[in-house]
C-alpha cells in the first residue's frame, strides 16, 4: 500500500493500540476471497465504535492495495461477497471536455470489483462485514495501445461496513490516477451519501484535494445510509475533466 507520512503515522498508532487490545485471527481463504480476514478486538476499554474502527483499520492495513486496484481492471469476482451486494455496486465514468474539444476525444472503458475485506466483531458477539468496491475508468485500447495519444486511468474506491437490517457506514474512500502524455491538475476526491438515483448528494460530500496520484481518507464524519459514494476528478490541461464514480446501493 502506498502511504503518506500522515497515513504511516496513523498506522503506527493503530498498531500500537492493537498490541494491547487486539488479537487477529485469519480464517482459511476461499476461492476468490483474496482479502478476507476476521478480526477480534477486546473493546472493553475502547468503546464499541472505536473498537470497530480499529478492526477496520487493521483489515485495510493488511490488504494489498496494488492487487486490489489491478483486480478492478480485470473485473475479478470475489465469490465470498453475496450476489445481492455485488450486483448493487455502481461504477461509472465521465469526460467533460473544455470548449473546443470533442466529447469523444477521450473514451473510457469502465470495470470494477467488490471484495470482502473481513468481518468485524461487536461487543455482543454479532459480526458485520467490511467491503470495498473499486471502479476504474481507462482509456479505450486497440491492440494493447491507447486508441488516442493520451493515456489516463482513474480509480475510485469506497470502503463500507455492511450492517444487516440497518444503514451501512462509510469507513473510507480512496482514489488513484495513472497518467501518460498529458499534463494534469486539480485532483479531487469526494465522498458521502446520495439518493438512490445518484442525482443528488444527500449528506456531504466531503471534498479532498490530493497532491499525489494516490489518496486514502478515513471518514471522520460517520456517513451512514443505503447509498454510499466515492467520486474522483482530475483536470487534463487543454482537454477537460475526467470523473470516476463508485457507489454501494446496499439494502441488506
Amino acid at each position: 500500500m502506498k502511504l503518506t507520512m500522515k497515513r504511516a503515522f496513523a498506522l503506527v498508532f493503530v498498531l500500537s493500540l492493537m498490541m494491547t487490545s487486539i488479537t487477529l485471527a485469519k480464517e482459511p481463504a476461499v476461492e476468490g476471497d483474496v482479502l478476507s480476514v476476521t478480526t477480534y478486538v477486546n473493546s472493553s476499554t475502547l468503546g464499541e465504535t472505536a473498537s470497530i474502527r480499529l478492526q477496520a483499520d487493521a483489515l485495510v492495513a493488511e490488504a494489498d492495495t496494488e492487487s486490489l486496484l489491478a483486480d478492478a481492471v480485470t473485473g475479478i469476482v470475489d465469490y465470498s461477497v453475496p450476489i445481492s451486494v455485488r450486483e448493487s455496486v455502481i461504477a461509472s465514468a465521465e469526460f467533460i471536455p473544455v470548449i473546443g474539444v470533442a466529447e469523444d476525444e477521450i473514451e473510457f472503458e469502465v470495470s470494477s470489483t467488490v471484495q470482502k475485506m473481513g468481518e468485524l466483531t461487536r461487543d455482543n458477539g454479532e459480526t458485520a462485514n467490511l467491503y470495498v468496491a473499486v471502479a476504474v475508468a481507462a482509456n479505450v485500447k486497440e491492440d494493447e495501445k491507447y486508441k488516442t495519444q493520451y493515456g489516463i486511468m482513474a480509480w475510485a474506491c469506497v470502503y463500507w461496513i455492511d450492517i444487516s437490517g440497518t444503514e451501512n457506514e462509510l469507513h473510507a474512500a480512496a482514489g488513484q490516477w495513472e497518467i501518460e502524455n498529458v499534463v494534469v491538475t486539480n485532483r479531487q476526491l469526494r465522498y458521502g451519501t446520495t439518493d438512490i438515483f445518484w442525482a443528488l448528494w444527500t449528506d456531504g460530500p466531503t471534498v479532498k484535494y490530493p497532491t499525489s496520484n494516490w489518496a486514502y481518507y478515513e471518514d471522520s464524519s460517520t456517513y451512514t445510509g443505503f447509498v454510499l459514494r466515492c467520486e474522483t476528478r482530475i483536470d487534463v490541461v487543454n482537454l477537460g475533466t475526467v470523473i470516476c464514480n463508485v457507489g454501494s446501493r446496499i439494502t441488506t
